[in-house]
C-alpha cells in the first residue's frame, strides 16, 4: 500500500436552469447597452471563505459550465449551467421564473449538497477546518 496516497476529496455538483438566459445573453451584446438599460445577471454561485466587513461574507464566484443539449431556439429555457463544488459552504443565486431569483446558501460535503438556513451556515463557519481567514 502506498502511504503517500492522498484523500480522495469528492465534488457536488449543482445544475442550474438559466431561464430566460438568451435574452439575457442578447442585451449583453448590444453596442450601447446603457442606453436600454443593463440587464443584471441572476444567478451565480460563490464559495463562502469567510467574514468580510463591506458585504458581511468574503466570497469566491465559481465559475461553471454551460449546456446548450437541452436549450430551446432562443435559448430561453433549457440551457443549463453546472458547478463542480470541492466540499465546503456556498451561496447560490438561481433563477425561478423570468424575473424572479432564489438565494439560498448550500453546505457541499462528500459529493452531496445539503441546502441549510444562514444560521446553520454561520455554525458552520464556525467549525469548519478549510476555512480561510479573511481580514
Amino acid at each position: 500500500m502506498n502511504l503517500y496516497c492522498k484523500k480522495l476529496k469528492m465534488k457536488a455538483l449543482l445544475k442550474i436552469e438559466l431561464i430566460g438566459y438568451g435574452r439575457w445573453k442578447k442585451f449583453q451584446n448590444l453596442p450601447f447597452p446603457s442606453l436600454l438599460g443593463q440587464m443584471k445577471k441572476y444567478w451565480w454561485v460563490a464559495k463562502i471563505l469567510g467574514y468580510d466587513e463591506k458585504y458581511n461574507y468574503s466570497r469566491e464566484f465559481i465559475k461553471g459550465q454551460l449546456d446548450y443539449s437541452e436549450s430551446n431556439s432562443k435559448g430561453t429555457r433549457g440551457v443549463y449551467l453546472y458547478y463542480f463544488l470541492d466540499p465546503g459552504i456556498y451561496e447560490v443565486k438561481k433563477p425561478t421564473s423570468w424575473y424572479a431569483s432564489d438565494r439560498y446558501f448550500i453546505l457541499s460535503e462528500h459529493g452531496k449538497i445539503k441546502k441549510i438556513s444562514e444560521e446553520n451556515m454561520k455554525r458552520e463557519l464556525g467549525t469548519s477546518s478549510w476555512l480561510r481567514k479573511v481580514t
